[in-house]
């Protein structure tokens, strides 16, 4: 179970905008896989630590924002370091965004599929997540649009926050995306990779970070 800082919150900080830019292939002629973007900020905590904030995106399109669709984020898996150190804000110490309310959403780690937490989320965790509680994802675990009448579209879309210790020196994995060029029917698949945190990936991680996008596809 991760610690749960409590207390009171100041402003965050920006601290640096460390971006893992990764798929550099085109799954088709004329479409581009999506990429994963990581930024990070300084906090404090509940409890009056330091601690720092990193963002995770599903980057698509900046030219053409309602081009795709996001469907889903699967397959997750630790690939270096650990995720123990992972803090949660809320009581329950749950990755589940409905219960990240806004007076923690800043401090607070989830998941999500439509970049919003509280009730307006959207998202449900596959059944490999569990009951979704503790400090690490469970491997190969994942989380989808739970509103699909609703498109998630956009050039850059929040896909999970992850509140670490300042001093946690963090970890790799990987992920797999799931979307749709929008209007359309027929799933894609792209393979990623990012990084948190200082820690050194693994020589099989830096295999993976320098790969091109997987793409696949399906007919829904």
């Amino acid at each position: 179970m991760a610690l749960q800082p409590r207390g009171t919150i100041m402003n965050p900080l920006a601290f640096a905008a460390s971006a893992t830019l990764l798929l550099a292939a085109s799954a088709s002629a004329g479409f581009s896989t999506p990429n994963v973007r990581v930024t990070g900020a300084d906090a404090i905590g509940q409890q009056g630590q330091a601690l720092r904030i990193y963002s995770v995106f599903v980057d698509f399109d900046a030219a053409n924002p309602s081009a795709f669709t996001l469907l889903s984020v699967y397959n997750h898996s630790v690939t270096s370091g650990s995720m123990s150190g992972v803090l949660h804000a809320d009581e329950s110490a749950s990755w589940n965004p409905l219960l990240t309310t806004s007076s923690i959403a800043s401090i607070d780690s989830f998941v999500t599929i439509s970049g919003l937490t509280g009730s307006g989320a959207g998202t449900a965790l596959d059944p490999n997540f569990g009951d979704g509680l503790g400090s690490t994802i469970p491997n190969l675990a994942g989380w989808y649009d739970a509103t699909p009448q609703t498109a998630i579209v956009g050039a850059s879309i929040k896909v999970m926050q992850i509140a670490l210790a300042a001093e946690d020196a963090g970890f790799t994995a990987s992920l797999r995306v799931g979307y749709k060029v929008s209007g359309t029917t027929s799933a894609r698949f792209s393979d990623v990779g990012y990084s948190i945190g200082s820690v050194v990936p693994a020589p099989g991680a830096l295999a993976l970070l320098g790969l091109a996008g997987v793409a696949l596809r399906r007919r829904s």
